[in-house]
């Protein structure tokens, strides 16, 4: 698997939930949301 820096993870973190609910797209906004989900699930793992 392929490495991304932390201040990356955190980075697009911010990204995600500053534009987070932008679209009337319900779909989109599931997705977005795993995003979301995801990339706080690989900062824990960084910080443990």
């Amino acid at each position: 698997m392929g490495y991304i820096a932390r201040e990356k993870l955190i980075e697009i973190s911010r990204f995600v939930k500053d534009n987070k609910n932008i679209t009337d797209d319900a779909q989109l906004n599931e997705i977005i949301s795993e995003i979301e989900l995801r990339i706080e699930v690989e900062l824990a793992k960084l910080t443990r």
